[in-house]
């Protein structure tokens, strides 16, 4: 995974459970849409954003407890050292 040089001290993506969950989804929606000859339709533009939703959505009910259902979360609060994350 990536390190995060910009906090003090450095730190590793893969300890902020969202980041891993999001690129985990990348990979399963990268194979699955498109098919094996057109692996690559979710780079760009609007079916870019499609894949970063589908990523950000799961890593998102990772986060989904019986104790609260309807966390309000941010993702990679940890890496960045901020409550607010990179986005929400």
């Amino acid at each position: 995974m990536y390190i995060f040089t910009e906090t003090k001290p450095d730190r590793d993506g893969s300890f902020d459970n969202d980041i891993p969950m999001h690129e985990y989804t990348h990979g399963i929606s990268t194979r699955l849409t498109g098919g094996p000859s057109n692996s690559d339709c979710l780079q760009d533009g609007e079916a870019g954003g499609m894949g970063e939703g589908w990523s950000d959505y799961f890593a998102i009910m990772g986060q989904v407890t019986k104790e609260n259902p309807h966390p309000d979360f941010a993702m990679g609060s940890y890496v960045v050292n901020n409550p607010a994350g990179i986005r929400r």
